[in-house]
């Protein structure tokens, strides 16, 4: 048997090599288990590493929302096109930054002032500002004046808008007016109601030709204009509205003061001539001397050329009978 001195002593050694050896286990893991003791390298990559992970969150989320927003783009695509916004009141909320869209009808128009095309993208302009839109004016030269007007919030400025007055006794102004508001409404809705371009031409031949029919400030102009305003109020691109009525059209238009035609105004010019001819005819033939009369005789009680010899100017007899020495 061995001595029991030496069994405990070599038992004592063994646990003193047990727990060296723990104490060295545990120093090589206190490094990862102590974070706070990393170094500043290990710290830069651990926060670079956590900011591309939530740059990466964020660009899913952006992702994810952008596809949803062109899911309901292509649903509104294929559903049914919009027409301009129904007006609630001419020129209210018509100010704000140019768009592209407004930018593009500026340089196709020049001269138009860019509050009137932005009022007709918004569905709030004024059929009476039709004589500001005819291109190659600067809207510089246009009289457009401030006014004052009450709201329910108070005292507004406003730009003035315009008159009858400013359309002359002819539809010319408005004709050149009208022309640019068809082409710039067909750039806006064209595309989407392609009916829209024979309503504006309907409408537009129909008001000439009843400017040649009837009077046109007093009666055209005013069925012109209001039935435009009606028909904005409706919405531009609603095409049956632009067809003028024939009851609409008679309380404006009466026959009272029907324009005499062509017809009637040749006539009555031929009529005109004809007795200005006959009156400078007998008055041509008073200051002539009667042939009959110097012949053989005048017996015609309605003469009116003068009854003397053309030799001596005698009223007693003829040129036949004259005595007076040739």
């Amino acid at each position: 048997m061995a001595p029991r001195g030496t069994g405990q002593q070599s038992d004592d050694d063994t646990i003193t090599l047990s727990s060296r050896t723990r104490q060295r286990v545990a120093s090589t893991r206190e490094p990862s288990q102590r974070p706070e003791e990393e170094t500043l390298d290990q710290q830069t990559k651990r926060l670079a590493l956590a900011k591309h992970e939530r740059e990466m969150e964020i660009l899913d989320i952006q992702k994810k929302t952008a596809e949803l927003a062109a899911s309901a783009a292509a649903t509104v695509a294929t559903a049914t096109p919009q027409g301009p916004p129904i007006s609630t009141g001419l020129y209210e909320d018509s100010a704000g930054e140019i768009t592209p869209q407004t930018l593009s009808l500026l340089v196709a128009h020049p001269g138009v002032p860019e509050r009137l095309i932005t009022a007709i993208t918004k569905g709030t302009f004024n059929p009476l500002d039709l004589h500001k839109l005819r291109r190659g004016r600067s809207q510089f030269d246009i009289n457009d004046s401030d006014e004052l007007a009450m709201t329910n919030n108070g005292i507004k400025v406003k730009k003035a808008t315009g008159t009858l007055k400013d359309y002359g006794d002819t539809p010319k102004i408005w004709q050149a007016g009208f022309t640019t508001y068809m082409l710039i409404i067909g750039s806006l809705y064209g595309k989407d109601f392609p009916a829209v371009h024979m309503a504006l031409l309907g409408f537009f031949q129909e008001v000439m030709m009843l400017a040649d029919i009837y009077t046109w400030r007093d009666q055209v102009l005013n069925l012109t204009i209001d039935h435009h305003t009606l028909v904005i109020h409706q919405g531009v691109t609603n095409t049956s509205e632009w067809a003028i009525l024939s009851s609409r059209r008679d309380n404006y238009c009466r026959t009272t003061a029907v324009k005499p035609t062509s017809s009637e105004s040749s006539r009555k010019r031929n009529n005109s001539d004809g007795q200005n001819n006959h009156e400078s005819y007998r008055d041509q033939a008073r200051k002539s001397t009667c042939g009959k009369f110097n012949s053989s005789g005048c017996t015609y009680g309605k003469c009116v050329r003068k009854h003397e010899c053309e030799k001596c100017g005698s009223a007693d007899h003829g040129a036949a009978i004259c005595r007076k020495a040739t």
